[in-house]
């Protein structure tokens, strides 16, 4: 009982002392008015500052909501909070407003497809949708690639089947009015789906992804390139399906133009382009060399058989061997051949192109 009478004696002493020097804080404090001025106005500073760090870094939106989130181009800030609010994301979209204005975001949100839940922080969110890190699935389209092979790498995404694409890559009303052709066609966009990386919105269709394709293909390639195609007596669809023939004959850089120009030269002089690539197109196969009855294949895209370009393009080709298609420099050579690495020797008579397959190809 003692141990316990000792003990309270110094709890209600120590709390005496405590008591005694708040008193005396509170004493200084008055006395020294502009320290006290100076001490409130730092504590609603800091108060200010924690409030600030709370809406900035805690979520405000108790919606259990999460999904796909599209930022469109030239959206405004505004535009963006309230469609952020319509879908659920955010519950207060003027304090969104508010806060990308705040902190300079305002006009830095980027167009994309981004993943986002309603419990993100304002601060987690905006980072995302300012990041320009589309999560929409990405596809490689390589140059060279036909809008069959196109098709399976869209389709193993496992969003829009073959099938679908397909038929989105014959409807003439999604093509600009230049890449129209009066020939029947395989495939009426082939050639004009621009090889490249693309960030395929989540629940884009078919026709938006081969819209989207020929979108890049008319902003990427210079309207001067088809002007000077005109001038060289070709239609658009024309220079684009002898790109095509390049883009499939050439495997090495160098070797573009010399193709691209031989094949000037073999229409200047009413030759047959004979293109092993076209028959590839024609017949569906891809092989290093076709017999001779498979070179009499009847297809109007069989440049063996048939003199000049075929009726459209036999793949979609990049921007170099566009390019090279326009090349005007004259060439004497009329014969090339590819040896087993792929590289291309030139020939001006079928002598020397005998001499070069027996040289190359042994």
């Amino acid at each position: 009982m003692a141990n316990a009478i000792s003990f309270s004696e110094k709890l209600a002493r120590t709390i005496q002392i405590m008591y005694n020097k708040l008193m005396d804080m509170r004493i200084w404090f008055k006395e020294n008015k502009k320290i006290y001025s100076i001490g409130l106005v730092v504590l609603g500073i800091i108060t200010v500052i924690c409030i600030a760090f709370a809406i900035y870094f805690m979520p405000w939106s108790w919606h259990k909501n999460k999904g796909y989130f599209q930022v469109q181009d030239n959206q405004t800030a505004v535009q963006v909070a309230q469609q952020l609010y319509q879908q659920g994301y955010i519950s207060h979209p003027r304090l969104f407003i508010f806060i990308v204005r705040i902190t300079g975001n305002a006009h830095t949100l980027r167009a994309g497809e981004y993943f986002i839940t309603s419990h993100m922080s304002f601060y987690a969110m905006i980072h995302k949708l300012t990041s320009g890190h589309s999560e929409a699935y990405r596809i490689v389209i390589p140059e060279g690639y036909t809008v069959r092979q196109i098709a399976k790498v869209i389709a193993s995404k496992g969003r829009i089947s073959e099938k679908d694409f397909l038929q989105a890559a014959n409807q003439d009303s999604l093509l600009y009015p230049y890449m129209k052709s009066t020939r029947p066609v395989v495939f009426k966009a082939e050639g004009f789906l621009f090889p490249d990386t693309y960030d395929i919105p989540y629940h884009a269709k078919a026709k938006d992804v081969v819209q989207v394709m020929l979108k890049n293909f008319d902003r990427k390639v210079p309207s001067t390139w088809r002007s000077k195609a005109k001038k060289q007596h070709l239609t658009v669809s024309e220079w684009v399906a002898l790109a095509s023939l390049v883009e499939r004959e050439a495997r090495y850089g160098e070797d573009r133009k010399p193709i691209a120009e031989t094949f000037h030269q073999r229409l200047k002089i009413h030759m047959k382009l004979q293109s092993d690539a076209s028959i590839s197109y024609a017949m569906g196969t891809h092989k290093l060399g076709y017999s001779l009855s498979e070179l009499q294949y009847d297809s109007p895209y069989n440049t063996y058989k048939y003199e000049g370009l075929p009726p459209g393009a036999i793949c979609n080709p990049g921007l170099p061997c566009l390019e090279a298609a326009l090349s005007e420099k004259e060439t004497p050579y009329v014969y090339f051949v590819a040896d087993r690495e792929g590289h291309n020797h030139f020939a001006t008579t079928y002598e020397e192109h005998l001499r070069n397959i027996q040289e190359y190809l042994r």
